[in-house]
């Protein structure tokens, strides 16, 4: 087979012969990591942060007291009354401020 010639397998499709192409001449290699080393991809970087949630930089969270939790629907009781207490502390304090 000619040097300039390799077998192309694409999925669904019989392989066939092709014409080999310089990578070097199309527009975008220069975003390839063989054009540049900066371009490569970092896995360990890019999983580094992975399933981390981003939050808003004004979210605040509320600490729950979980020693007596036994079931599921409980934390989410604990988690209403938690709230739902800072909140009402929160409006006595502005109250209070006001007077």
């Amino acid at each position: 087979m000619d040097g300039g010639k390799c077998i192309l397998q694409v999925r669904g499709v019989r392989p066939f012969f092709s014409d080999k192409v310089d990578i070097t001449k199309h527009d975008m290699y220069n975003e390839l990591s063989d054009a540049n080393p900066k371009n490569a991809f970092d896995i360990a970087k890019y999983v580094e942060n992975y399933g981390i949630p981003k939050k808003p930089k004004d979210t605040e969270f509320v600490e729950l007291d979980t020693d007596e939790i036994t079931f599921p629907d409980d934390l989410l009781n604990v988690a209403i009354e938690e709230v739902a207490a800072r909140c009402v502390n929160e409006a006595m304090s502005e109250q209070s401020e006001e007077e």
